[in-house]
């Protein structure tokens, strides 16, 4: 999910809908499988498929729709400590 003004837009295995919410709303309300790498992405734990460097301290996380999708700092940090 990434954010797009007031809108958010869902990407599925095919698909993108365009949900009228915030990013605070839905980092909020959707389960743990789901965690937020950057303030405008969350991204959903079980469709990640490749885990890369991108910079120094950030990693780049590709999905299983083959979409890379960029971590902050502290959302890498977020994502070393789960995928440890």
């Amino acid at each position: 999910m990434t954010a797009e003004d007031d809108y958010v837009m869902c990407y599925t295995e095919s698909e993108r809908y365009l949900k009228y919410t915030t990013m605070k709303y839905l980092e909020a309300n959707l389960p743990s499988n789901f965690m937020r790498i950057h303030r405008a992405s969350i991204i959903n734990l079980y469709c990640i498929t490749e885990v890369q460097t991108y910079k120094k301290d950030c990693l780049t996380v590709k999905m299983s729709n083959n979409e890379f999708v960029n971590a902050s700092q502290s959302g890498t940090v977020k994502l070393r400590i789960f995928l440890r």
